[in-house]
């Protein structure tokens, strides 16, 4: 049977199932605490609402340890929060990894320097609509968190709006699947790009191409199907008038960094180059991680539409050894040394991130790789960008998959939420960098990933 990739997907460079098993209609975050995340620590303790009680107190260092539990919010709210209520500069905060907004999540977080003040500080603030920010001291602590420093989140996910009985065992031989193919596939997630308007790839494109107009056009006055009507008649008002102080009038004033951009516009028409500088740094590195992200999606799915699992090894790609993140190139000459070391589960397999230092090698990989750049019409030198507002991304490699070592299914159950319907809940562990949403589409293999919950 052949199994529709929805259009969302392929946009994202998403084009392929790692299973063949048939969907499973159903919908998830159908409430927040129906998507649950906990962190993971470095040590591997999981971070939740007790890590505090565990958590020695007398840690000497220079920092102050907080854990944060959110609900509902995004990342950089919830660190613009912490920062107000702390009173300090956002650049001081440090955290491991970003979480998802329409969730309940834990996280540590470390503030560079000591108060006396924020010693037993317990913040909490919550809203009608079920949203919540909870901010807990925990100790002074010897150094300061960074992006990667934890070892993954455990997570809780109820699906929702489930029809067939037999949908216990669909679901198991999906899991099952994905371990005989190699595990749950490395794809960069939806949140990566944007679920509501699903182009921060397509801006990072354009300014590494030097088109700073369109990036800008990009950014502003293109309408996606799912916004609010408030949001697409202002975008739509944009692109046909290019009319910015018309515009900012239209525009919500929840669409903060499209405002400040227009704001930008008014005093500066032509300044379509420097207009970004009024985004946060993060959102501005943002574009251009999107793009890589896209190439290294669609590279991943070139190689499962040849027909190779993810755990075969190929040419071009690199084995990483064990714990110690050591990676070794594959060529013609170990190829059979490296997939020796994958079947044994000493070594896993990494794609290449694309970046300005970019060298083509004649391998297997090294041509989906040339085809894709030809496709593209992009020079990897792009990556060397001569604007400062945006980083330099250099090449990299990250892994193509990941088993889990336990996924827990429960269920299934009653849904109240969904009258005559049947809920399950199912329970992971995932190591850094990989997300929950590419074990769940591959569940779920939602028509409308929108409208599913991812």
């Amino acid at each position: 049977m052949s199994i529709l990739v929805p259009r969302l997907d392929q946009l994202i460079g998403m084009r392929c199932y790692v299973t063949s098993t048939p969907p499973i209609p159903g919908v998830i975050r159908a409430a927040l605490d129906d998507f649950i995340v906990r962190e993971v620590n470095s040590a591997g303790l999981v971070v939740n609402e007790h890590f505090i009680e565990s958590h020695p107190k007398d840690v000497p260092g220079l920092f102050s340890l907080f854990l944060l539990e959110k609900r509902g919010f995004s990342h950089y709210k919830a660190m613009s929060w912490v920062s107000k209520k702390l009173g300090i500069h956002p650049s001081l905060l440090a955290f491991s990894g970003i979480k998802d907004s329409l969730a309940h999540t834990w996280q540590l977080i470390t503030v560079k320097g000591i108060r006396k003040e924020w010693a037993g500080l317990d913040l909490r603030e919550e809203f009608r609509d079920g949203r919540l920010l909870r901010l807990t001291y925990v100790s002074t602590y010897p150094w300061r968190l960074y992006p990667g420093s934890h070892m993954g989140n455990f997570f809780e996910v109820v699906i929702r709006k489930v029809s067939p009985t037999s949908a216990y065992d669909l679901i198991s031989k999906v899991i099952q699947e994905l371990r005989d193919r190699g595990g749950v596939p490395g794809f960069y997630g939806y949140q990566r790009f944007g679920s509501i308007r699903p182009n921060n790839h397509i801006i990072g494109k354009l300014i590494l191409l030097g088109d700073y107009k369109a990036a800008v056009e990009e950014f502003l006055a293109r309408a996606y199907p799912y916004e609010s009507d408030r949001a697409k008649e202002a975008r739509t008002y944009l692109r046909e008038t290019w009319d910015v102080k018309g515009a900012l009038k239209l525009f919500p004033r929840h669409l903060v960094h499209e405002r400040r951009i227009l704001k930008y516009l008014v005093k500066h028409p032509k300044a379509y180059d420097r207009c970004f500088k009024v985004l946060p740094p993060w959102l501005r590195g943002m574009f251009i991680q999107a793009y890589q992200s896209y190439l290294f999606n669609r590279l991943l799915s070139m190689k499962l539409l040849q027909g190779f699992s993810l755990k075969e090894v190929l040419g071009g790609e690199a084995i990483k050894l064990g714990s110690n993140e050591t990676v070794i190139p594959v060529n013609q000459h170990n190829r059979s040394w490296a997939q020796g070391l994958v079947d044994c589960g000493r070594g896993v397999i990494c794609h290449r991130l694309i970046g300005y230092d970019y060298e083509h090698h004649d391998t297997p990989v090294g041509e989906m790789e040339h085809e894709l750049l030809e496709e593209e019409s992009l020079n990897p030198s792009c990556f060397l960008i001569k604007d400062k507002l945006f980083p330099r991304l250099r090449c990299g490699w990250r892994e193509i998959a990941y088993n889990p070592p336990r996924i827990k299914i429960l269920g299934p159950y009653e849904d109240e939420l969904f009258e005559g319907h049947l809920k399950f809940k199912l329970c992971f562990f995932l190591k850094r960098g990989f997300y929950a949403t590419s074990l769940l589409r591959e569940i779920l293999k939602p028509h409308d990933p929108i409208r599913s919950g991812f």
